[in-house]
């Protein structure tokens, strides 16, 4: 993996975890009555896990 990929992604993952506490800051809500705060909770989520889990398989391809 370079050094590259993994700053990247580090990057992303950072943003998606800010975009989760702005949205917090907005208020979740419920599943059932969402308020402001509910999607860029879960894109923010979305966001990081996605980034996450590219960090993983690279650094996992990188040890085989």
């Amino acid at each position: 993996m370079k050094k590259s990929f993994l700053i990247n992604d580090i990057i992303w993952i950072g943003f998606g975890l800010l975009v989760c506490f702005g949205g917090l800051q907005l208020g979740f809500g419920s599943f059932a009555q969402p308020h402001a705060g509910f999607m860029p909770v879960l894109a923010g989520l979305t966001l990081s896990l996605l980034a996450l889990g590219d960090l993983i398989s690279g650094l996992i391809s990188q040890w085989k």
